[in-house]
């Protein structure tokens, strides 16, 4: 993406699983942490588009199903997005 990341910042949010997007068959397992960015983040090699994702993206059909049904719902009650 074009940009660094202070490792020193990296804060362990927490681990997700829920059905694939696009693949009901399969499972996706997420470890997130947050932590700064350095630079600004820009689309490389297989990344064609950045999108970021807050609260208002909880009905979005295009956020897959982990991020709408489990991240975003765990990020706004723990305070983390607004």
């Amino acid at each position: 993406m074009n940009c660094k990341l202070d490792v020193d910042s990296l804060e362990f949010v927490g681990e997700y699983e829920d059905v694939a997007a696009g693949r009901p068959d399969r499972k996706v397992h997420i470890r997130l942490y947050k932590g700064k960015i350095i630079g600004n983040p820009k689309p490389s090699t297989e990344i064609k588009a950045l999108h970021w994702i807050g609260k208002e993206d909880a009905n979005n059909p295009k956020v897959s199903s982990i991020i709408r049904n489990k991240i975003i719902p765990d990020l706004v009650r723990r305070g983390i997005i607004k």
